[in-house]
């Protein structure tokens, strides 16, 4: 498999791995609604 290198500043090196790290938007989302669910009482 080809491999490229991409040279990045240090800004740009946080937000990738900030980006990597972080849970998917469909993770994030589930969480908000099962926290709204709970506040509301409601089952999802």
């Amino acid at each position: 498999m080809p491999t490229q290198t991409i040279e990045l500043d240090e800004d740009e090196a946080d937000q990738l791995a900030e980006l990597l790290l972080s849970p998917s938007l469909t993770d994030r989302l589930a969480a908000v609604e099962r926290r709204l669910a709970e506040i509301t009482g409601k089952k999802t």
